[in-house]
């Protein structure tokens, strides 16, 4: 029971952190296209 919790919280943080990556690279990539124009 206690490993599904674990399990549960790793996956959230992990989604998490995807959306978080996703963000920044989109970003990055925002500030390279607006310093090159």
């Amino acid at each position: 029971m206690y490993l599904l919790i674990i399990l549960e919280e790793i996956s959230s943080k992990s989604r998490f952190f995807l959306t978080f990556s996703n963000l920044m690279s989109g970003n990055m990539t925002l500030f390279k296209h607006k310093k090159r124009a």
